[in-house]
């Protein structure tokens, strides 16, 4: 089996990072830390969707 199809370790460590500070987000009480957090995770994803091509930054809806 090829690794062709499978995401390179930097786009898996990325993609991880952004769920886990969408994560975060959704457990955090204060609006400024949760917007903060939210937009790290959104450039995160932009970032991957540049770099990586199409969907690279997507994840499955939680």
């Amino acid at each position: 089996m090829s690794g062709e199809n499978q995401p390179s370790e930097r786009v898996r460590h990325l993609r991880d990072k952004a769920q886990g500070l969408e994560q975060a987000a959704q457990h955090a009480e204060d609006p400024a830390d949760r917007q903060r957090l939210t937009d790290e995770a959104l450039r995160i994803r932009q970032e991957l969707e540049r770099d990586e091509g199409p969907g690279t930054g997507t994840m499955d809806p939680m």
